[in-house]
């Protein structure tokens, strides 16, 4: 987990209906000497509500360039939940929730593209985000990381903010086109991020991994690995997830790789 920038916090208050189970790892690979993603991971036990976040974020720009852009985007983010969490827990609609989402996604890249300008320097970061309050989520996401939910199936929910993807029905130019980014934070004044509400129930699993995951990784092999069986217990889903990372690095992928699970209990 070198060099990975991590806001971890955890606080229980009082017991709820549904649980969540949440472990995490990261690698910078067998390549690169830094590790450019950064992680943020809330879970709060609040009066009957429990709430979930996690944030991933995969840089770029070259070694301290894009450690600063997924750590700008990490430190914000968390700092609204922290500030935040009454409106939160009592947010009415879906929409309110959207919507601040939305300023805050807005906000991070206006944040990053003026430090870019005013140092005279490129940098960006891809952000996949998913809150979760008891049996709902609520997901944003901009770049190439992803966020899948796996229940008696594999669902990728977020979608890939490349050139690969835009090419899609051409197979032949999906690996030539995949690190093509179309989307990220801090490169442009303008972004169009995508948002999603959902519902999750009892055995749900959420994972959110940067791109180094998946380059080696077929969404049926993610399957075998993350699916609720296999993630009884925090210990359990660790081993599935260095499981995964060990395996991409012996498959040579050369960028950092970093996996948070999500298990609904």
């Amino acid at each position: 987990m070198k060099n990975l920038y991590l806001n971890y916090t955890k606080l229980e208050i009082r017991g709820v209906t549904m649980d969540f189970i949440i472990s995490f790892n990261s690698d910078k690979g067998t390549v690169k000497s830094t590790n450019e993603d950064s992680l943020c991971i809330k879970q709060i036990n609040i009066d009957d509500k429990h709430i979930v976040l996690c944030v991933i974020c995969d840089g770029m720009g070259g070694l301290e360039c894009g450690e600063k852009a997924s750590k700008i985007a990490v430190e914000i983010f968390s700092k609204w939940f922290d500030d935040n969490l009454d409106f939160i827990k009592n947010a009415f609609t879906d929409n309110q929730i959207i919507n601040e989402l939305r300023c805050l996604i807005n906000r991070i890249n206006k944040c990053i593209y003026t430090y870019g300008q005013e140092n005279n320097v490129k940098l960006g970061t891809t952000l996949s985000s998913i809150l979760i309050k008891d049996n709902k989520y609520y997901l944003s996401h901009i770049g190439d990381s992803r966020v899948y939910k796996i229940s008696d199936k594999i669902l990728q929910l977020t979608v890939d903010h490349n050139l690969a993807a835009s090419n899609i029905n051409n197979s032949k130019n999906i690996k030539k086109y995949s690190n093509i980014l179309l989307q990220c934070l801090g490169q442009t004044k303008e972004i169009e991020p995508m948002f999603l509400v959902g519902q999750n129930k009892l055995h749900d699993v959420f994972l959110l991994c940067t791109d180094g995951l998946i380059h080696k990784f077929s969404d049926y092999n993610l399957y075998k690995v993350f699916n609720y069986k296999r993630l009884k217990n925090e210990s359990e889903i660790q081993k599935q997830i260095m499981k995964s990372i060990n395996l991409v690095k012996k498959r040579k992928e050369n960028d950092n790789i970093t996996v948070c699970v999500i298990s609904c209990i």
